[in-house]
């Protein structure tokens, strides 16, 4: 099995959109993709490891993997029998562990049906409606509506595989997740309709399962609360006036016959 990954240069820097955690294009971004063959992936295996650094020399520059596109670059970066990669141990750049692609509603869809973009989305979670506990025949599918940040909704498709894969998981949660994170989905538009297709790239994190994922949980949280103490308050000042008519209307302790309004 073939490995297709994406490169992250150490002089990588983020430009932040208007909105929180999401970034611009990813063409900003100093990302290459490399490909490990099938025949060479035992051998490189075991010497990569997550959250290191590594300088590359020897290796080939071939046009991109089509079948397994992660960046829009016209090459790609390719592992052969004469490359040299060393960990570096101090680096004045280090590179974050988690690096996700979000884009906004508007640049995802400048790569619909273009196959050029897997790009990365985040939302809190509207509906789940999955085939599976129906034992429906055919393929297996769970569609998940997400609400972006900006407030436009969009479904992301996941089929076969990746649908148990993340069946499965949703019920060792225990509960419905409030915000989802779905990596390298491929956008698709059906019937004017903006879909985010899961692809072999796709994994999916729940709620506070990473970083980024959170600061959107608790940023929602917060906004639960928030209603939920406003509702309160709201509660308590209509109890303390039952007769909205009379509001403010009391007796004068020195002639009960008078009036005073506050």
């Amino acid at each position: 099995m073939s490995v297709d990954m994406l490169f992250v240069d150490e002089n990588v820097s983020l430009f932040f959109h208007e909105s929180v955690l999401q970034f611009t294009s990813s063409r900003f971004f100093n990302l290459t993709q490399g490909t490990v063959s099938a025949n060479r992936h035992l051998r490189f295996r075991e010497r990569l490891s997550e959250g290191s650094l590594y300088t590359l020399t020897g290796f080939d520059v071939v046009r991109r993997n089509t079948n397994f596109r992660l960046f829009d670059a016209p090459f790609s970066i390719r592992f052969n029998e004469g490359i040299s990669l060393e960990k570096v141990t101090v680096s004045a750049r280090p590179i974050s562990m988690e690096l996700f692609r979000f884009m906004a509603y508007s640049q995802i869809l400048e790569f619909v049906n273009t196959g050029r973009q897997l790009p990365d989305a985040i939302g809190e979670v509207n509906a789940i409606r999955s085939t599976i506990p129906d034992r429906l025949p055919g393929a297996q599918r769970v569609m998940l509506t997400l609400r972006l940040r900006i407030g436009e909704n969009v479904c992301v498709r996941m089929f076969d595989s990746l649908a148990l894969a993340f069946h499965t998981k949703l019920d060792s949660y225990g509960r419905e997740p409030r915000v989802v994170i779905a990596t390298s989905v491929n956008p698709k538009k059906v019937g004017g309709r903006l879909f985010l297709n899961g692809t072999f790239g796709t994994h999916l994190y729940l709620d506070s399962e990473t970083a980024a994922g959170k600061e959107v949980f608790d940023i929602f949280g917060c906004i639960v609360a928030f209603d939920a103490a406003m509702t309160k308050v709201t509660n308590v000042r209509a109890m303390e006036v039952p007769h909205p008519m009379g509001q403010g209307e009391e007796q004068d302790p020195r002639n009960p016959s008078k009036k005073v309004w506050t």
